[in-house]
């Protein structure tokens, strides 16, 4: 900003954004202002006295007596943008588990738990909370408790909740420091297995409340594991110092030993016990079919993964071994029997890298492996299908099929029902052996997931929560040596003078641009945004004439066979030249 003999700028080369002048005459600069709490913003000179916004209010800085005088305003508002609401929930699904016997489905959904029947019933807002987001949300196996993270306290911890009480929920943690992803239930619904930011893998006893570390990964998080059928054993998936592949481990709980499932040779995940213990299902990238450039003299791997199992007895045999046929007895039955689960599973780890089979699968890219009433679920995908799929695999008849193009699934604990999801809608059906087909299957119905926001708490948790991810998430322990407790304290009086969710947005931004850090964003949330009304776009250059009409001065060319890189000028049929003039719109004479 210019003024008279002066250049005026802002500068943050104290750390705080003060006012400076740079004099074109002694060459010399001169800090102006002493602020040392907020950046000074937006300055704009006029008459000789120059307007600033810093913490919130607006200042004027006057060039001839070099005084800084904030200004006073007042002025009556509704705070149209801040007010409490009614909003529909079912737009903000985030997680969601079915109950054990397929009844209802639980939600996480704009950070409240519910609970909704699959035919009739009461949708039930378990939480409503705008001061707290509830995510993660889990039914225990005998559909006693529904289980959920909650910031409550200040950082999430875990919760459970009867499913058919009013009683107030009970908080399992306590003293969590860092941000927990996912929750896990045991089968037999007496522990909860969860994963955190500081690479733990624990599981938190819902009786005694007790927290048992399974493993503190030197390497990244471990987000992959799954219990075995009687409760008693872990398995996960990590990946030590010296290897650069995932390996699966199986962590006892009786005796707290680990071992490797797995060799380092080749990255291995999704395990998944059969119901029977004498399987673990994993997928593992072992398949090396490269496919070369028809651009350049190179090659890429992909479609690397098939599903493998490992006996995890030595005495069990191949399923997938041939079958010889004998003459049955007359006293031999003959009918299905029904797998059970042993009351403990015995693992023989001696030898067991040697007793890994591959299922007859086509190599691909496999998660969530489910087993349920003898056969093993799961999704998959290729490079020459990318349409996400979900499969089964049948061991008696040693046959896979296909289900159906469906995202995600989730399999009640009595084995009985599948909930899929297409198209934001979610559909209870039995569990399927064969092609799904939802023509005649209505969806649960969303309807009632209405909930009252209180809009400035809301907002105080969002901010409470951008705060934690950053803490949790950045990079750097050490925050750069910026002390980011009192970060927070500092920006949590802008925070809560938000009257708009943008107000909220540039808040936090704020907040974050302390860190000092690129590729630091923040965005999203509910806006008032007016209907945009699309305008179409000619390709051209055109310009005003004397006649009022306007000039086609320009027609730029385009690839009209690439729909996104048309010139619709220069389409076949568009009889239009540069020099012409576009003198009416729909009739409508410009």
């Amino acid at each position: 900003m210019w003024w008279q003999n002066e250049i005026y700028f802002i500068s943050d080369r104290d750390r705080i954004m003060n006012l400076f002048v740079y004099n074109t005459q002694n060459k010399q600069i001169t800090k102006l202002t002493q602020f040392d709490d907020y950046d000074i913003k937006f300055p704009s000179l006029n008459d000789g006295k120059i307007v600033f916004e810093k913490g919130g209010y607006l200042y004027w800085f006057n060039i001839a007596t070099k005084q800084t005088q904030k200004i006073k305003i007042s002025f009556t508002d509704d705070h149209l943008y801040s007010l409490n609401k009614w909003v529909d929930a079912s737009k903000y699904i985030n997680d969601y588990d079915i109950a054990p016997d397929g009844s209802r489905l639980l939600f996480s959904a704009r950070g409240d738990v519910w609970t909704i029947p699959a035919k009739y019933g009461i949708c039930m807002n378990h939480t409503q909370s705008s001061n707290s987001h509830e995510r993660e949300v889990a039914y225990s196996p005998d559909g006693k408790y529904l289980a959920y993270l909650s910031d409550n306290t200040g950082e999430y911890e875990i919760y459970i909740q009867e499913t058919n009480s009013n009683k107030q929920p009970i908080q399992l943690t306590h003293g969590s420091d860092n941000y927990i992803f996912s929750l896990l239930w045991s089968p037999d619904s007496k522990k909860i297995l969860f994963n955190d930011k500081k690479f733990n893998l624990k599981y938190v006893d819902i009786n005694t409340q007790q927290v048992t570390l399974v493993c503190q990964s030197k390497t990244w998080e471990i987000s992959d594991y799954t219990w075995s059928p009687d409760s008693k054993w872990i398995a996960y998936v990590d990946r030590t110092l010296q290897n650069t592949m995932s390996q699966i481990f199986i962590y006892n709980l009786t005796n707290k030993i680990t071992a490797s499932v797995t060799s380092s040779w080749y990255s291995s995940g999704n395990p998944c016990f059969s119901k029977d213990g004498k399987y673990l299902f994993f997928t593992s990238d072992r398949d090396f079919n490269p496919i070369y450039s028809n651009t350049e003299w190179n090659h890429a791997y992909v479609d690397m993964s098939k599903i493998y199992f490992v006996t995890l007895q030595k005495e069990s045999p191949n399923p997938l071994a041939p079958v010889n046929k004998a003459i049955l007895s007359n006293d031999e039955d003959t009918t299905k029997k029904k797998i059970k689960t042993p009351a403990s599973i015995r693992i023989d780890f001696n030898n067991i890298y040697n007793r890994i089979i591959a299922l007859p699968v086509q190599a691909g890219n496999y998660w969530n492996l489910k087993w349920a009433d003898n056969q093993l679920y799961y999704n998959f995908s290729s490079e020459s299908s990318q349409k996400t799929c979900i499969h089964t695999f049948n061991l008696e008849n040693k046959k896979e099929k296909k289900l159906g193009e469906y995202n995600n699934y989730k399999i009640s604990a009595d084995e009985k029902h599948m909930v899929v999801s297409k198209d934001n809608k979610y559909y209870i059906i039995d569990l399927p052996k064969d092609e799904i087909s939802l023509n005649d299957v209505e969806a649960v119905s969303l309807k009632e997931m209405k909930t009252y926001i209180n809009t400035k708490k809301e907002w105080m948790q969002i901010y409470n929560e951008a705060w934690r991810q950053m803490r949790d998430f950045f990079y750097d322990p050490n925050m750069h040596a910026v002390n980011w407790k009192s970060i927070y304290e500092k920006y949590k009086p802008l925070a809560q003078a938000c009257a708009h969710r943008n107000d909220l947005t540039y808040v936090i931004g704020e907040m974050i641009g302390e860190l000092n850090v690129g590729h630091a964003y923040v965005g999203g949330g509910d806006q008032n945004n007016p209907e945009r009304i699309k305008l179409g776009l000619l390709g051209a250059k055109i310009s005003r004439h004397p006649s009022g009409y306007f000039r086609i001065d320009k027609i730029l060319k385009g690839e009209n066979w690439n729909p996104t890189l048309r010139s619709p000028l220069t389409e076949v049929g568009v009889n239009v030249n540069e020099g012409d003039f576009i003198i009416a719109i729909n009739n409508q004479s410009v």
